[in-house]
């Protein structure tokens, strides 16, 4: 297996999949402000009322979530991860850093790869951000790279751990649309929304594993801010 060639790397955040560092990354969608109707005379109790039920909403899907608290964890790329070193000089990670350095990507963009042909990768790709519903955040990335790629994978949800927020994965065999075995986990907290890819493998994926692989990665890289 050749090492991992650079995907293009747009001008906003990267989007969550199940390629490898070969394949294309789209940027992440951010999740857009709902305009409000302007208010009536005479309304203001009603809004008001409105106004409240949402926040009492929001803090109840927060609660269920288990979010990290806004902004308490920031990503720093763990030096090896199952002790197999970062590859720091891959040309994913440097697009990234780099992309977002200059204002090419999202400032608070992430990359982080490991492994090699004859013992399979790990790629993680996100970026921070305060996300108020992690579980909807989840469930939008999942829907909006299946609405491009065309692509369905069956995502369960998963025991995020130690570290809060919502997280989906799914195990994708080497006969599902011409690719190679993978897994891919797909993350959200109140400090970042990421996912954690798996493929090329020497031993075989389970959902199981995949998924405490990924918490795993996420107690290393999920440092205090």
């Amino acid at each position: 297996m050749s090492s991992p060639e650079t995907p293009p790397v747009h001008d906003t955040p990267p989007d969550v999949r199940d390629t490898p560092p070969g394949g294309g990354a789209a940027p992440f969608e951010t999740v857009p402000v709902p305009e409000h109707p302007p208010r009536r005379p005479g309304r203001w109790l009603l809004a008001g009322a409105g106004a409240l039920v949402l926040v009492l909403a929001g803090a109840g899907y927060a609660t269920a979530d288990r979010f990290a608290a806004l902004g308490a964890y920031r990503f720093v790329t763990p030096e090896q991860f199952n002790g197999v070193p970062a590859d720091t000089d891959n040309p994913l990670v440097k697009r990234v850093h780099s992309d977002a350095a200059t204002g090419g990507a999202d400032p608070e963009s992430f990359a982080a790869t490991y492994g090699a042909p004859s013992t399979g990768y790990v790629m993680v790709i996100g970026y921070q951000r305060h996300d108020f519903v992690p579980s909807w955040s989840v469930d939008r990335v999942i829907e909006r790279v299946s609405a491009t790629q065309g692509i369905s994978l069956e995502m369960h949800a998963a025991d995020p751990g130690p570290r809060g927020g919502a997280m989906k994965c799914a195990v994708q065999g080497a006969d599902q649309f011409g690719r190679a075995a993978g897994a891919v986990c797909v993350w959200a907290d109140g400090s970042m929304q990421a996912s954690f890819s798996e493929f090329g493998t020497a031993r075989s994926l389970d959902l199981a594993q995949v998924e405490a692989d990924a918490r795993a990665f996420r107690l290393l890289a999920e440092q205090p801010a």
